[in-house]
This record gives structure tokens, C-alpha cells and sequence, in this order.
């Protein structure tokens, strides 16, 4: 009897231990924020603000148009800009919009706090190149926002 007990006991340390990599996995995910990707483009000094939409408040589009040509113009004075729409997922939050950088190289961007849908996964940032003068304002049926054309 002792001896089962003991193997029982034995095989519960041993799943225990088993599952424990699976943790620390999980506690080892480098998380960066949105800021932190935004500065690895802009940089830290000197970015022009051209625009910061919260998700919760509609935009016009005559502020994300704004939004362009102050873009347009903080390119034109080599100095770096930003122009973030935050949205909402339903498990995530999220942003997109339009960065360059202090040699005027344009980039629309993506973020994803959870792409996964949960605390397992890292963040997703995306950026793709572009010019100016691709980035135009659309409109979903729901709220204007940036679009990239190609």
C-alpha cells in the first residue's frame, strides 16, 4: 500500500514538473508597447505629432486630412512624424496609422496588443513603406480612417 501511494505521489511530481517549462515559457515573452515601437521608428526628439485618434471618439475627415498635411510638411522639414489611430478588438487592443522616420522614409504600421486573443503570444507590430501620397482617408460605413493604396 505505502508503495502506491508513493508511485502516485511520484507520478504527480512528475507531471507537475512537466507542466512548469510551459509556465516560465509564458512568463519569458518580451513585451514591448506601442511607444516603444513608434520611438524604434521616429526616434525620441523632435517627432512631429500629427495626429493621435483614441478609439472611443469619431474622427472627422477633415482631421485625419489635417493629419496628412502636417505629415506632408514635417516631411518636407526633415523632422520625423506620427500619426496613431488606436482601435478596439474584442480580446485586444490595437492601432494603426502612418510614422517616418528622421531620413523622411514613410511607413504604415500596424499594432496588435494580443494577436493570439490572449497572454500567450507577444505583440504584433507590422510596418510596410510607402509614400505620402499613398495614404488616403476612407471611409468603412462605420468612421473614416487611413488607408494605404496601391
Amino acid at each position: 500500500m505505502v508503495g502506491h501511494i508513493f508511485s502516485a505521489l511520484f507520478v504527480y511530481i512528475a507531471l507537475i514538473s512537466l507542466s512548469l517549462p510551459s509556465v516560465r515559457a509564458v512568463q519569458q515573452i518580451q513585451r514591448k508597447s506601442l511607444e516603444t515601437y513608434i520611438e524604434e521608428v521616429t526616434g525620441r526628439e523632435s517627432v512631429v505629432n500629427c495626429g493621435e485618434y483614441p478609439w472611443c471618439k469619431s474622427r472627422s475627415k477633415e482631421a485625419l486630412q489635417e493629419s496628412l498635411a502636417c505629415a506632408e510638411g514635417s516631411t518636407k522639414q526633415q523632422k520625423p512624424f506620427r500619426i496613431v489611430l488606436h482601435v478596439m478588438g474584442t480580446d485586444s487592443f490595437g492601432a494603426y496609422g502612418v510614422l517616418s522616420d528622421a531620413t523622411g522614409r514613410a511607413f504604415f504600421f500596424a499594432y496588435d496588443s494580443q494577436p493570439c486573443g490572449g497572454p500567450d503570444c507577444a505583440e504584433r507590430f507590422s510596418k510596410k513603406a510607402c509614400r505620402l501620397s499613398e495614404v488616403s482617408v476612407g471611409f468603412n460605413g462605420a468612421r473614416y480612417r487611413l488607408e494605404l493604396r496601391r
